[in-house]
C-alpha cells in the first residue's frame, strides 16, 4: 500500500499510495488526496526502521474509491542517500 519515499524534504510527490487485490488497483488522483496525509513516529536509524500513520482516499474511479482511515506501516529501509 505505501510505495516509499522517494526524496527527503517537503515534497507533495514524495509519497505515493496505492492498494491492489488481483487486478483491481486503487490509487491516489491529483488534485482529490487534500486530506491525504502521513505522520512519521518513529526513525530508527540504527536498525534503519520507519515507521508511522497514514490517511488516506484512494480511487479507482471517479465514483469507486476507498478511505483508508487509521492505516499503520513499518518500514526497513536502504543505505540510499536521496537527494532534493
Amino acid at each position: 500500500l505505501f510505495n516509499g519515499i522517494f526524496t527527503t524534504g517537503n515534497k507533495i510527490d514524495s509519497i505515493d499510495f496505492k492498494f491492489s487485490k488481483g487486478l483491481i488497483q486503487y490509487r491516489e488522483m491529483p488534485g482529490m488526496g487534500a486530506s491525504n496525509n502521513v505522520i512519521i513516529t518513529k526513525l530508527d536509524t540504527v536498525n534503519k526502521i520507519l515507521s508511522g500513520t497514514f490517511q488516506a482516499t484512494l480511487y479507482r474511479s471517479l465514483t469507486d474509491s476507498i478511505k483508508i482511515t487509521e492505516g499503520r506501516f513499518d518500514l526497513k529501509f536502504g543505505v540510499c542517500r536521496c537527494s532534493n
